[in-house]
């Protein structure tokens, strides 16, 4: 009896397992549909969760780094106060006030971070299939979808690297992050 109960919510469980993965599917083969050009010899093959992104897996060097920006901001800023004292003449120093605004960020930016509660974040999944290549070919080539906790398609990129990179920005747009640029001020 035990046995049989064991088997019935094992196949219960792979069963639900399986429902999500074929919708995961249909979502990104009508994402492909829609981004990919040629689509004659589209051909799905399989889909796989292979990462579940966590609030802690994102912050925690986003919080080290940050804490590293600000401490390296204020010596700096420290040291161009020194400089202009010491001057004969001081000059408007634009670095200094560039410093002075990347400080701003960097604080703000730790903030946010460290107010942040861990939380399923993302779910990475690979979609292995077939597309033709530039020559007409049709290979076997791999897709990444990212996907929120809903499970609806984010963004989907060509190579793991891509995709984490855009995992990145996700989470910075979602929480309100921007990253200093200089040139962009």
């Amino acid at each position: 009896m035990k046995k049989s109960l064991l088997l019935a919510a094992m196949s219960i469980v792979l069963l639900s397992c399986g429902n999500s993965t074929s919708g995961i599917e249909k979502e990104i083969q009508a994402y492909i549909e829609k981004t990919e050009t040629d689509l004659a010899g589209y051909e799905p093959i399989e889909t796989t969760l292979i990462d579940t992104i966590y609030t802690d897996d994102l912050s925690k060097m986003k919080i080290k780094n940050y804490t590293y920006a600000v401490s390296d901001a204020k010596n700096t800023i420290a040291t161009r106060e020194e400089i202009n004292r010491k001057a004969i003449r001081p000059e408007n120093d634009q670095y200094l006030q560039s410093e002075k605004k990347r400080l701003t960020y960097e604080e703000r930016n730790l903030e946010i971070v460290k107010g942040l509660k861990n939380a399923s974040e993302f779910y990475l999944y690979q979609h292995k299939c077939r597309l033709k290549n530039h020559f007409g070919a049709l290979e076997v080539t791999d897709r990444y979808a990212i996907t929120d906790m809903d499970r609806k398609i984010l963004a989907i990129a060509k190579s793991e690297k891509a995709a984490r990179a855009n995992i990145e920005s996700l989470f910075n747009e979602k929480y309100g992050i921007k990253e200093y640029n200089p040139f962009k001020q």
